[in-house]
């Protein structure tokens, strides 16, 4: 195994990659706009991501219903 940084290049392996995780963990609600910005997302049953996003100084904004998922919105003010 070669361990290197990523590259842009990498894209599409790595999209790849998330989804595949996300489906055999019956955690894939299919591509939508959830995946075309840069606030956090994750199901309210995700302890370590809802710990991780808090930790990093993240905010829940919201919650919604995407198919059989509880979804909750975080959002990360930089400072000015």
């Amino acid at each position: 195994m070669d361990i290197r940084r990523y590259r842009s290049s990498d894209r599409r392996a790595v999209w790849e990659l998330h989804n595949v995780a996300l489906r055999q963990i019956r955690a894939h609600p299919g591509n939508g706009q959830w995946d075309r910005d840069l606030i956090a997302r994750t199901t309210i049953g995700q302890m370590a991501a809802r710990r991780l996003y808090s930790g990093f100084g993240y905010r829940e904004i919201g919650r919604s219903r995407e198919g059989t998922f509880e979804v909750l919105t975080f959002e990360k003010r930089l400072a000015r």
